[in-house]
């Protein structure tokens, strides 16, 4: 496994481009992209845009926040959880995404 950050950090979307739409689910739509610092590929996981314009997103936020949380207790190399390399502000980014 390629060396992984210790901690997670803030990062800005601008960093990644995307490839494209990997799958969407009942709370989260994802994306495939390349971390354009390092090259490598990665997966963005956002709120259902359906969830964003509705405002029913906040939900999935806050379990979002506790996932992020959980993450940084156990740490970033358990073998068991996906590494969670960087998140972002709370924010509509669908300009990002082009939504």
């Amino acid at each position: 496994m390629p060396d992984l950050p210790d901690l997670m950090e803030e990062v800005d979307l601008d960093r990644y481009e995307l490839m494209g739409r990997l799958g969407s689910g009942a709370d989260y739509d994802v994306r495939a992209a390349i971390d354009r610092e390092t090259g490598r590929q990665v997966a963005l996981k956002r709120p259902v845009p359906q969830a964003i314009s509705r405002k029913q997103h906040y939900n999935i936020e806050e379990r979002t926040g506790r996932m992020i949380e959980a993450c940084r207790r156990v740490g970033p190399t358990t073998g068991v959880l996906c590494p969670i390399l960087g998140y972002t502000g709370r924010a509509v980014h669908d300009h990002y995404f082009q939504d």
